[in-house]
């Protein structure tokens, strides 16, 4: 569980000392006011002195290694594509001269120099925050939570130690659960802040680099102490931006998806015309097969038949019935082949097949939309939700590269398997948090449950504000109320319908039956959230079996 550090705990810094003694001592008893960052540009305008001229361009020069192989025009090119790239550099170059870089031949130091030369132009909380700064090093973090507009709780994934909660109010916007980042945390008046220099990686990259840089250290240094960590990380400024670099100068293609027969994702659509009259016997001899089901009027899914029987149905693709015309989507070349073998045999003395269409999936995700009364074909709600469950759904036992060839089933029978496959995970619901709209994660949980991994409890969401508007609580309600209507339509679980029917003949109203089913859901919601557990549908149906009792009746 993270937790700001104690007076007498070890500093988050990683010195040794106590935090008292260390990183809380200049603001143990000041109010937070927040971290006096007015001080930075100051110090760098100092950097740039001619007194300090020579250590700014060594530094300089150390710093930017990476970019010299480019030309300028190419350095051109690279900053117009990447337009705040050249601010980041410009950032965390500042920040490393200012507080570890040191002249490899008089040792000065820019915060060094200024404190015994210009300290009196500063008040007593602007010279603890450089102190601070100047005692603290960057590190590579993983986020563990984010608490939007607020703070993010992080992990040093190179020194260990506790989860740190950081108070981050802008930064919190943009950063996600599993999120690696190399930033210096700065322990000061009692609360925990981010310098202000922020270098965020891949997950790939990131994890390569929790990985690898021990390892290269232990053979270099022999076992890591805490002084030796700090004398790395002191020098590691130059290192950790060509890391960073790597990406931009080096970029890998993206990753190809695959369908459960281990074929290459692709939108594919397949168009057909019909007479009018001939429509409702289209969808009779559609509806008729047991893999098609009819969800709407005219929209149609097509569900793999080996699994019919299973507790997890493969969709395969969707067929939708409009006026005289008809389309069938899908997503991989195979799949489109064999339904339209399908349709032929279902309708094909009834329709008209046009030319069949496919576009790359990667194209498809930057043109979607682009003009949206265009013919494009794209993939209907079900086949995108179903993608990424189509997706994985073999992938407990197929050998992965990452996990040395084998597959994740065998990968977790040890410690080191396990650690491989979380990262894995991990890796994909990084990657959904980034790329779904809001409400339209997949939910990777299943996944974990399979493998008997238990996920991190300290990234759950926070519970929701009890002293939030009437309005929001109005909002919640509504979206618990849509839930319930959602679950009894599609029957899962069976369980809601049958609760609603029965406290309806006991004499309960629609409404009173829908506000009590409504109190057992929003109990749980609000249960996972604030304690972290995760969802578990037996006791949810175990609640909804004990209505008209309310679940904390027996508590009161």
């Amino acid at each position: 569980m993270s937790r700001k550090p104690g007076r007498n705990d070890p500093c988050p810094c990683g010195s040794g000392k106590k935090y008292k003694r260390c990183c809380g001592a200049a603001g143990a008893h000041a109010a937070s006011r927040g971290a006096p960052q007015e001080v930075i540009p100051r110090l760098v305008r100092y950097a740039k002195s001619d007194s300090l001229r020579s250590l700014y361009g060594s530094a300089l020069a150390l710093y930017m290694a990476p970019l010299e192989e480019l030309d300028p025009e190419e350095r051109e090119d690279l900053f117009e594509e990447f337009s705040g790239l050249l601010q980041t550099l410009d950032m965390h170059f500042h920040e490393w001269l200012l507080a570890d870089y040191e002249n490899p031949d008089s040792g000065a130091n820019v915060i060094d120099h200024y404190l015994q030369h210009r300290a009196w132009r500063e008040d007593a909380r602007a010279q603890a925050w450089l102190g601070a700064l100047r005692r603290h090093r960057l590190s590579l973090y993983e986020v563990q939570s984010v608490r939007r507009g607020q703070g993010v709780t992080l992990r040093d994934v190179l020194r260990g130690g506790e989860p740190v909660e950081v108070i981050e109010r802008a930064g919190s916007e943009g950063l996600h659960e599993w999120d690696f980042l190399i930033t210096r945390i700065i322990p000061f008046e009692d609360e925990c802040y981010l310098s202000g220099a922020l270098l965020p990686l891949s997950r790939e990259l990131g994890q390569t680099l929790a990985d690898e840089l021990p390892e290269q250290l232990v053979a270099q240094l022999g076992p890591l102490d805490a002084e030796k960590w700090d004398d790395f990380l002191q020098g590691a400024g130059p290192y950790f931006m060509e890391v960073f670099l790597q990406p931009f100068l080096e970029p890998a293609p993206p990753p190809e998806l695959v369908t459960a027969e281990g074929d290459s994702m692709c939108l594919a659509a397949q168009r057909f015309t019909f007479d009018t009259a001939d429509r409702e016997a289209i969808l009779a001899r559609l509806t008729a097969r047991p893999e098609i089901e009819q969800d709407e009027p005219g929209e149609l899914i097509w569900l793999d038949p080996d699994t019919l029987d299973t507790d997890r149905v493969r969709l395969l693709g969707s067929i939708e019935i409009k006026d005289d015309r008809g389309i069938f989507e899908t997503h991989s070349r195979p799949r489109l082949e064999r339904g339209r073998a399908l349709l032929e045999e279902l309708i094909g003395d009834l329709v008209r097949f046009l030319p069949a269409e496919f576009q790359d999936a990667w194209r498809a995700a930057d043109e979607r939309r682009a003009d949206e009364g265009g013919e494009a074909p794209v993939l209907g709600p079900e086949i995108k939700q179903a993608m990424l469950d189509e997706h994985y759904a073999n992938w407990f036992d197929e050998p992965i590269p990452a996990l040395d060839g084998r597959t994740p089933n065998e990968a977790v029978e040890t410690e080191e398997g396990r650690r491989a496959v979380i990262a894995l995970l991990k890796d994909y619901e990084n990657n959904e948090a980034r790329a779904a709209p809001p409400g339209g994660r997949y939910d990777f949980g299943w996944m974990w449950d399979e493998l008997g991994l238990e996920r991190p409890e300290d990234t759950a969401a926070p519970p929701p504000d009890a002293g939030d508007s009437e309005e929001a609580r109005a909002e919640r309600r509504e979206l618990v109320m849509e839930a319930i209507e959602l679950q009894m339509a599609d029957n899962d679980p069976p369980e809601t319908r049958e609760t609603y029917d029965r406290l309806r003949r006991e004499d309960h109203s629609h409404d009173e039956t829908m506000n009590l089913i409504g109190c057992v859901l929003g109990n749980e919601i609000f249960e996972v959230m604030r304690s972290g557990r995760r969802y578990d549908r037996d006791r949810y149906v175990a609640a909804l079996k004990n209505l008209p009792a309310l679940p904390w009746d027996e508590e009161d």
